[in-house]
């Protein structure tokens, strides 16, 4: 039960709320799910069942604020969180008498989560440890192999919906990469290694967790509640501290009903755009790939339109299509794509094909788009819309060919951060193959090429397509320059470093006009004096 004068709703449709209740809400804003914010006023306080209120609206959400008071204190928002110190207190064991699980998948609707397969629906069958920390919580599940799952503020998406009833409590928890997960080093020492899959796993978009009381169970009744409610309490205290939204919610769950069935709504396209297109929708995680498989009038709407289209502007439109996907499916949670889809041909047709947007040139002066796809430690390339780059005079070259042929490749945690130092040794092998080996974008088989100076630091790297006509790798690495007098690994990557260094296009000059000097050498042949240095005349580099 809470007491209030105000709530906060959050729907898709104004219609999902009563009239009554319309009449007394205004609509203030919209939230980082895309929803439309009503706040509901009241002459003076009223008192709600929470459980039965959230039943009641079953397309609803309700803000937890401030405003909320509840007859449990526990549920009580406080004025000022407690800080998760890494100490025993913010430590809580789940042994005997709780029913717990943890699943990973995807919030589909706002009263709905799908696992995405039972391989990720994981049950509670012995002790389990949680622990908070500032920026992260902690799951230990302590089975005969005890494995450990991490999931910090930078995997956290959007926010919390909460669906707590008489027993517990559940979360949803929406997330941008997937878990970090550990497994015991040994037995009887706490170290833990990072998991790394053979297999790539699929991208998550939410996490539930379920924490209640065992009612088949009737010892110790009262402890086992007032560690739930501790629980929810450092919950609660860790996403308040963090600025995470929290909601509460109803949201239904059938552990059978699951995302992936085959077959999946996987198209293969004539063309490199429109297939590296497409795989900027299904690499956006199972939240979208649910809504791309289950959406019929979507796919025989996109199937039939494509297939009207001039071949000609079939790479335009799809690439345009699907990259406006991307950004509406990042800002509203719960898109409806067909509705979408007919929206943004529209628009195309009556807007963008007519306008200077659809002339302005693709690669400018001293800036080049190019593909770009993020390598995380557990899921498949993440395909991204086309990045704007600084120019480099190996991208400028002609004898590489079209700009597709080369990708800009982000090495990242699943979360999007840097990956830390005490994790990459368990990762090591994975990313090497990536490096050694590639990956394949769009049907082109990309590998490894080189890097800038500046990009060592943020784990970036360029990788390029062989193609027909073009350089092989072995003339691009000749093309760059001689560097078999450099014995030093990390001496000879920063001088081949120097052909992806940022630069502007200049004038063009004939080879019978360049003088080639000598270097200056000290007498022991220790130093170059003379390393890097060039001369102009001052006629010419005033041009």
């Amino acid at each position: 039960m809470f007491e209030t004068a105000s709530i906060l709703f959050a729907v898709e449709n104004s219609s999902d709320l009563s009239d009554t209740v319309l009449r007394r809400s205004k609509e203030i804003s919209s939230d980082s799910f895309g929803l439309r914010r009503f706040l509901t006023t009241y002459q003076t306080s009223r008192t709600f069942d929470l459980s039965a209120f959230i039943s009641q609206y079953q397309r609803t959400w309700i803000l937890y604020t401030k405003l909320l008071i509840f007859n449990n204190s526990v549920l009580n928002m406080e004025d000022s969180p407690m800080y998760m110190y890494n100490t025993r207190y913010n430590q809580l064991t789940f042994d005997t008498g709780y029913s717990m699980s943890i699943c990973y998948g995807a919030l589909t609707s706002m009263n709905k989560f799908r696992c995405y397969s039972s391989h990720y629906y994981k049950e509670k069958t012995c002790k389990w440890i949680m622990r908070f920390n500032m920026n992260k919580f902690e799951i230990d599940d302590l089975q005969r192999s005890p494995f450990r799952r991490v999931i910090t503020v930078q995997h956290i998406d959007r926010g919390v919906v909460i669906d707590v009833h008489k027993y517990g409590f559940i979360l949803h928890i929406c997330i941008r990469g997937n878990p970090a997960e550990y497994i015991q080093a040994r037995p009887g020492f706490h170290e833990y290694n990072r998991v790394c899959y053979d297999e790539p796993q699929p991208l998550f978009s939410a996490i539930r967790v379920v924490l209640c009381i065992d009612r088949e169970i009737m010892n110790n009744m009262y402890e086992r509640k007032t560690n739930i409610e501790l629980a929810f309490r450092k919950f609660i205290s860790f996403f308040q501290q963090n600025n995470i939204t929290i909601y509460f919610g109803s949201v239904m769950f059938d552990k059978d009903d699951v995302i992936y069935k085959k077959p999946f709504f996987e198209l293969q396209f004539p063309t490199y755009i429109q297939n590296y297109s497409w795989s900027i929708l299904t690499s956006m995680g199972c939240r979208v790939q649910e809504k791309l498989n289950t959406n019929e009038n979507f796919k025989q709407i996109f199937l039939s339109g494509m297939s009207l289209i001039d071949k000609e502007e079939q790479d335009d439109i799809m690439y345009y299509m699907c990259s406006r996907l991307y950004y509406r499916a990042l800002k509203h949670y719960f898109i409806d794509f067909y509705a979408e889809f007919i929206d943004i041909l529209k628009h195309y047709y009556s807007f963008y094909k007519t306008s200077l947007m659809s002339q302005f040139p693709i690669t400018l002066k001293n800036e080049v788009f190019i593909p770009c796809v993020t390598l995380t430690s557990s899921t498949d390339p993440i395909v991204k819309p086309f990045k704007l780059s600084k120019s480099n005079r190996v991208l400028r070259e002609p004898q590489f060919g079209n700009l597709n042929n080369f990708i800009f490749v982000e090495f990242r945690d699943d979360n999007g951060n840097q990956l830390q130092a005490r994790d990459f040794v368990a990762l090591r092998q994975h990313f090497k193959q990536y490096l050694t080996t590639g990956f394949i974008i769009g049907g082109r088989s990309y590998c490894y090429l080189h890097h800038a100076q500046s990009q060592v630091r943020f784990k970036q790297f360029y990788y390029y397509c062989e193609m027909p006509g073009c350089f092989t790798f072995e003339e691009a690495y000749r093309w760059m320059g001689n560097f078999a007098n450099e014995r030093v690994v990390a001496k000879y990557a920063a001088r081949m470093a120097q052909c992806f260094s940022s630069t502007q296009p200049t004038i063009q000059i004939k080879a019978d006009l360049v003088k080639y000097v000598d270097d200056i050498i000290s007498s022991d042949n220790k130093y170059t004096f003379t390393d890097g240095v060039g001369m102009i005349s001052k006629q010419l580099s005033n041009k």
